[in-house]
């Protein structure tokens, strides 16, 4: 409910339709997160929980080998982003929250 929430106010802006993922869910696998966010054919939003995404971005730098500090950051409303071609991360980068 929490994530839906967050689209809101970007979906109402663009008319983007909001598709639920059980791979984003609290408690999910991160490498199934992974495999689902790298399965995009387009730039997309994803949101997910404080639980998941540190593993997320660990596979990030171990596989993709992008630098990634740690401890990951992930606030209430921050964002991460990143960016790739396809199969592959290149960067990622951390927005705090506003």
């Amino acid at each position: 409910r929490r994530c839906l929430e967050t689209l809101a106010p970007l979906t109402k802006e663009t008319a983007l339709e909001v598709e639920e993922a059980s791979e984003l869910a609290e408690g999910a696998d991160p490498k199934a997160a992974l495999r689902l966010l790298r399965s995009s054919p387009s730039p997309s939003v994803a949101v997910s929980h404080g639980d998941l995404i540190p593993g997320i971005l660990r596979l990030v730098a171990e596989e993709d080998g992008v630098m990634v500090a740690e401890p990951f950051l992930c606030q209430k409303a921050s964002v991460w982003v990143l960016e790739g071609r396809r199969e592959r991360f290149e960067q990622a980068y951390y927005l705090g929250a506003p």
